[in-house]
């Protein structure tokens, strides 16, 4: 191998430092206490920009709604099998619906949801999540004994009936090694 052709390292270290977060979820900011205490452990972990809107916000997305029933369907996941944790989560009303991430308490609910697989869809919830430009599309990372998934936006997607295609063969392969 010739100098400087070395396969790079993974910069990846680790998920964002948890100990910056209060210790018991119900004490995490509105609405990350909210949502959590709404919601159990699961091997699989979904997450994307925009989900804390589509869970909790007062527009939601039905194409990303019927996106996510019509995968999981696909996939057979069996109920209980999937757990969704927003990167970001939506500012008070009064600011114009805008998301706000949060890498701490993303990661402190990933410690507490305990999941096998994280499936992350788009560069903006990577960056929201401290991984920007760490994990490519259709790339994964064992970061802190997780299998990180990264995937396109949701609405790329939708719109690229191949790379949908392509999403699911990949999430077929990764999550036929998971015990759900």
């Amino acid at each position: 191998m010739q100098a400087g052709s070395e396969i790079p390292a993974s910069r990846v270290t680790g998920f964002a430092r948890a100990e910056g977060a209060p210790p018991e979820p119900a004490d995490w900011p509105s609405p990350w206490a909210d949502w959590f205490a709404r919601i159990s452990p699961a091997p699989v972990l979904w997450s994307y920009h925009e989900l804390g809107a589509d869970l909790l916000g007062p527009v939601r997305s039905s194409d990303r709604s019927d996106f996510f029933k019509k995968l999981i369907g696909e996939l057979q996941l069996p109920k209980g099998s999937s757990v969704f944790w927003p990167s970001a989560m939506p500012l008070a009303a009064k600011d114009g619906g805008e998301l706000a991430a949060d890498a701490v308490i993303f990661s402190a609910g990933i410690r507490r949801l305990k999941p096998q697989v994280v499936v992350v869809f788009g560069e903006r919830a990577l960056e929201d999540i401290g991984l920007s430009g760490s994990i490519r599309p259709f790339r994964q990372e064992l970061i802190e004994g997780k299998l990180v998934l990264g995937l396109p936006e949701i609405a790329a997607l939708l719109r690229n009936s191949g790379q949908r295609a392509s999403a699911v063969s990949l999430l077929r392969a990764v999550l036929s090694s998971v015990r759900l």
